[in-house]
Parts: C-alpha cells; structure tokens; sequence
C-alpha cells in the first residue's frame, strides 16, 4: 500500500476513533494496520487514542454491584431455555446497556477532543502575540542600536536648550547631523503640560522660526526623530494649543539653544 499524501486528514476524518472502539469494517481494519506500519505519526495517534480511552474508562467506569450482577444470574437461570421471547428481552437489555456505555465513550472522546482542540486555538493564539509582541521587542533594540551609533557619530552636534526665565529647571537636547541630514530631541526635563495643551519644537533659520511640529511626554521613549532643516541657527520648544500654531507664543517659550 502506498504512503498517505495527507496523514493529518486521515487523522482528523475520525476513523482512527472508530478502528480503537471496533467499529470499523475487516477492509478497514486492514487498511488502518498497513498505514500505521508506514506512518508514525497514525500508530502514535492510535495509541494517544487507546491511552485516552482507557483513561476515561478507569477514571468513570464503575463496576456493577455484585448483587445486581446475582440478580441477573438468577433471573437467566430461572428463564426456560425455550423461551426465546423473554431470553431477547434479556440480550436486547443487556445489548442496551453496552451500547449506552459505547454511546459515553464516543461522547467523551468528543469532548476530549473539543477541550485539546480549544488548548491548541489558545496556545496558537498566546504564540501570535509572542510573535508579535518579539518582533516589537527586536524592531525597538534595532532602532536603539541605530540612534546610538547616530548619537556617536563625531558628525552629530550636539546641542543643550536650556530653560528660560519662564522655567529655568527645564532642559532638552538636540541632537543635529547635517552629514545624516537627521534631528532628534531629548526632552530630559519639562513639566507636564494641561490637557489642551502640546509642546511645539522650532528651528531658527535666519532669524525666522520654522515649525517642527508638536510632540507628546513620553517617559518610554524620551529620543524623538524630528524634521531636518537645513541652516539652523538655533532651536527652541513652546508650550501651545493641541496641534500646535503656525508661529510661537514667545512668552510661553520653555527652552531655547543655539548651535556654536
């Protein structure tokens, strides 16, 4: 007989369930034994199968009360042999009976199923954000490991802006490269601003400023990529409305820096 082309369907399609509870056909029987010699991976379901059953049967199973067991002896013995009738009512009970424990079986295997099955969508789902959540993790190192070589390099000038007379503990750095063409700031020092209200970054270029947009405080991420501009004489940082302003409220303006 030749290999299987897909052994997980043949697995799923539940027929190695029926050949351990003895219901499938001679054919089929034969057939199962001739792809579990080939396949490891059906004679090792076949086996989970055998193991899970019998460990549903040792954990549920009860024996029957020896008093029960008399009782149906007793009532055999005193039956006539002749009496086909009554003897069918007691082969059709106790045929009954074995198809109502065959019956549990099935539906526990099923319910076994369905909870290994649920395990696996939780482990598969535990694994994505993993995944995810690494992949986050290594695109951070990277970016780190890209800002401290830019942070190194002897072409970035590095410049303090220092707190104006409105708050003079406040202090942030600028970090400028005109070989990279790139601009960072790291904010070390300033309040937290109300609600309504961002900081907004300038550069100064003959004398006007240019607006570089606002930015949020964030205590993870203190290093933020900014705009490059070409020629900057100066920067400064305003605290403004959220979203920002076209030109800079001077009298809110919190530090400011010049390049040497």
């Amino acid at each position: 007989m030749n290999k299987l082309k897909n052994i997980q369907e043949y697995i799923d399609s539940g027929i190695l369930e029926q050949y351990v509870l003895g219901m499938t056909t001679p054919e089929q029987n034969r057939e199962i034994q001739s792809y579990s010699s080939l396949h490891p991976e059906i004679k090792a379901e076949i086996e989970k199968i055998e193991s899970t059953l019998e460990n549903f049967t040792k954990a549920y199973s009860k024996p029957l009360p020896d008093s029960f067991i008399s009782k149906v002896l007793e009532k055999i013995k005193s039956e006539p042999l002749h009496n086909s009738s009554r003897s069918n009512t007691w082969l059709n009970y106790m045929l009954g009976l074995t198809v109502i424990g065959l019956i549990i079986a099935l539906y526990s295997i099923w319910k076994l199923n369905q909870e290994a099955n649920q395990k696996i969508s939780q482990l598969e789902h535990d694994i994505t954000i993993y995944k995810a959540k690494s992949e986050s993790d290594s695109l951070s190192l990277l970016d780190c490991s890209n800002q401290l070589i830019f942070l190194r390099s002897e072409s970035a000038h590095k410049i303090i802006l220092k707190g104006t007379p409105k708050s003079p503990q406040s202090i942030a750095t600028i970090y400028y490269d005109t070989d990279t063409k790139r601009t960072l700031v790291d904010v070390i020092d300033l309040p937290t601003p109300p609600k309504e209200k961002q900081y907004q970054l300038w550069a100064i270029v003959g004398g006007k400023p240019i607006d570089l947009g606002v930015f949020e405080m964030d205590t993870t991420q203190r290093l933020k990529e900014i705009k490059f501009i070409e020629e900057v004489q100066a920067f400064a940082i305003t605290l403004e409305p959220k979203g920002g302003q076209p030109s800079p409220s001077m009298d809110m303006m919190f530090v400011i820096g010049s390049i040497q």
